[in-house]
């Protein structure tokens, strides 16, 4: 027999030779070829039976199978916010600790070697949206291969918030507000004041008309805080405008 070294999860096929009969410990399999599984390093022992009578007994024999464990590498896909830094997310156990980054021009952070490493996309990456990486573990000594998981980074444009100018009106007149969004933002919503928005505050070019308290103030302060939809990675923007209202002449 000879010792044969194997994957897990792999089967090795063992021969003996010099007898008639055969019969295989662990297992018990009988035969000159059989073929196993072992889920760890196991000696197999052989026994042989000669029908002459010139050679007589039972002669024995080993054979050692050795597993090697197989590297298992996971990686997980990632949403970031233009501008940001993606946290990877990555590991590799099993037969292997060790891995490789591959794929992405921007920067690893302290290096491709390590496996949750901050990564900075380049401003192209950024222009692209999408950014993909793989994550490789070392190849391991023996018939296992290396192993590797890709994933990809998703960028997301900022969100971005502008409440218009600040405005002046007369007592009595109304404010056509001019709120504005960008980036990830997919709409936006007036707060502030305790005057009346037409035909709703989430419309960023109500129609606003301030309350009698307002109006003796003479300013009231709005803001407008846009929202990002179902992506929850880039926070809400918020801008603020004012409007100053001056009084008529003659007001007392």
């Amino acid at each position: 027999t000879e010792d044969t070294e194997i994957c897990e999860g792999e089967e090795a096929t063992l021969t003996a030779t010099g007898a008639d009969s055969y019969t295989w410990q662990p297992g018990g399999q009988t035969g000159a070829t059989i073929k196993v599984s072992p889920t760890s390093t196991t000696t197999y022992t052989v026994t042989g039976v000669s029908n002459t009578a010139t050679c007589p007994g039972n002669p024995t024999a080993e054979a050692i199978v050795k597993v090697g464990k197989k590297p298992i590498v996971t990686a997980s896909d990632l949403t970031i916010c233009k501008g940001e830094k993606a946290i990877l997310v990555g590991d590799v156990t099993g037969g292997g600790s060790t891995g490789n980054w591959i794929g992405g021009a921007g920067q690893f952070n302290p290096n491709r070697a390590t496996i949750k490493a901050v990564y900075t996309p380049t401003a192209a990456e950024e222009t692209a949206g999408t950014v993909n990486l793989t994550l490789e573990s070392e190849d391991p000594a023996g018939p296992c291969v290396k192993d590797s998981k890709a994933i990809t980074i998703t960028i997301v444009p900022a969100v971005t918030s502008n409440a218009g100018p600040d405005q002046t009106i007369c007592e009595g007149a109304t404010v056509t507000l001019a709120g504005q969004f960008g980036g990830a933002a997919t709409g936006g919503s007036w707060s502030g004041g305790t005057g009346t928005y037409a035909p709703a505050n989430t419309d960023p070019n109500a129609v606003y008309t301030p309350s009698a308290a307002e109006v003796l103030a003479g300013k009231v302060t709005l803001k407008f805080t846009v929202t990002n939809g179902s992506n929850a990675t880039c926070p809400g923007g918020m801008d603020q405008m004012n409007i100053f209202i001056d009084k008529m002449p003659g007001y007392f």
